[in-house]
C-alpha cells in the first residue's frame, strides 16, 4: 500500500491534500505532481519548495468508509466521546487521545471525523491535547 499524506500549510493556513503534495529531499512542493516531478528530474529549475516541520505532516491512519488522518478530531457515534488521532511511537500504533484515556484507534469503529487540530482548534476545548 502506498501511504497517503496531507499537510497543514502554516503560512497560508490551509490543508494540502495528497493530490497537490510532493515530499522530496526534506522539502515539500505544492502543485500538479507530474509537473513537479518533471522539474525535479530536470534539476529543480523553476521549482519552489520549502522545508517543513514534520508536525504539520499527517499520514493516513485509517481508510475504509471513513478516511481518518493523524491529528484528526473524531467523535464516537454511540457515546459522543471526542478524541484526537495520534501515532504512538512506543506502541507503533494509531491511538485516540481523549480527555481521560488513550485508546486504540481500532476500538473506535463507529466514529465521525469532526475536524482536525489545525483547521478546527476550537474543538480542542473538548479534548485537551
Amino acid at each position: 500500500m502506498i501511504p497517503k499524506f496531507r499537510a497543514w500549510d502554516p503560512h497560508e493556513k490551509k490543508m494540502i491534500d495528497d493530490k497537490e503534495l510532493v515530499i522530496w529531499g526534506g522539502n515539500i512542493y505544492r502543485g500538479e505532481r507530474d509537473k513537479i516531478f518533471q522539474k525535479i528530474i530536470k534539476g529543480k529549475k523553476g521549482l519552489i519548495g520549502y522545508s517543513f516541520d514534520d508536525k504539520y505532516l499527517m499520514e493516513l491512519a485509517y481508510d475504509d468508509d471513513n478516511t481518518i488522518y493523524d491529528k484528526d478530531i473524531i467523535m464516537d457515534c454511540a457515546s459522543g466521546e471526542v478524541g484526537v488521532v495520534l501515532y504512538d511511537t512506543e506502541d507503533c500504533a494509531w491511538k485516540v487521545k481523549t480527555d481521560f484515556t488513550e485508546e486504540w484507534l481500532g476500538d473506535w469503529t463507529y466514529c465521525d471525523v469532526i475536524g482536525n487540530i489545525y483547521e478546527n482548534p476550537e474543538l480542542l476545548g473538548i479534548v485537551e491535547e
